[in-house]
């Protein structure tokens, strides 16, 4: 199974503590391959800004 993490970039606390529970939520195999389906690693890749 992949895993997903997210990486919190944020100038306010509020922001940052909203990303940071995102770790807890779980998808199912059909969300991680709809998931991969519409951001496929060839194409998402690249520099942030």
């Amino acid at each position: 199974m992949k895993i997903l993490v997210p990486i919190p970039i944020s100038k306010r606390r509020k922001y940052l503590e909203e990303n940071v529970k995102a770790v807890e939520i779980e998808l199912s195999k059909s969300e991680v391959e709809e998931t991969d389906n519409a951001f496929p690693p060839e194409i998402t890749v690249g520099t942030h800004h």
